[in-house]
């Protein structure tokens, strides 16, 4: 799986940390779309730390979350960090105060691309999303590496 779209299911800071958890050594996830997921700060400083290992994802929406100014320096400074990332875009998140100060890639910081937003608007959650945000909802974190493995094999965590 290269792309995996969670946008507008409320996972919260929970599912996504542990989302966060599973893709720490992700070697295959390319778009992880978390766009109105009520994301607030602990969410998105797990995320932070999973991009500090990070070496494939490529973009991650987070529109329409809660993101502070402390989290949204923690990502950059992930991403500054990780010189092996291949992380080019960072949606609903300004990280331009941190393009010159931190040595965060300028392309890091998109231009408004107002047909992708109205295609994801107007996209669905594929079956293998819905299994994964089923147990990101309701299962205890031990078993969403499980959830994730039998739903997206190419995502799970590595040992």
């Amino acid at each position: 799986m290269k792309a995996l779209d969670l946008g507008g299911n409320m996972i919260g800071d929970d599912g996504v940390i542990s989302l966060a958890d599973v893709l720490h050594t992700n070697q295959s996830l390319k778009i992880l779309e978390l766009w109105e997921n009520n994301i607030a700060e602990r969410g998105v400083m797990g995320i932070a730390r999973m991009l500090q290992n990070n070496k494939r994802l490529d973009t991650i929406d987070l529109r329409k979350n809660t993101v502070s100014d402390t989290a949204a320096k923690a990502l950059a400074e992930a991403i500054a960090s990780n010189s092996y990332t291949k992380l080019h875009r960072v949606i609903g998140v300004d990280l331009s105060p941190y393009v010159e100060v931190m040595g965060v890639p300028p392309s890091v910081v998109p231009q408004r691309d107002e047909k992708a937003d109205e295609r994801r608007a107007h996209r669905h959650n594929s079956i293998d999303n819905k299994a994964i945000l089923e147990h990101l909802r309701h299962k205890p974190k031990s078993k969403l590496e499980n959830a994730v493995s039998v739903a997206a094999p190419q995502i799970s965590a590595e040992a």
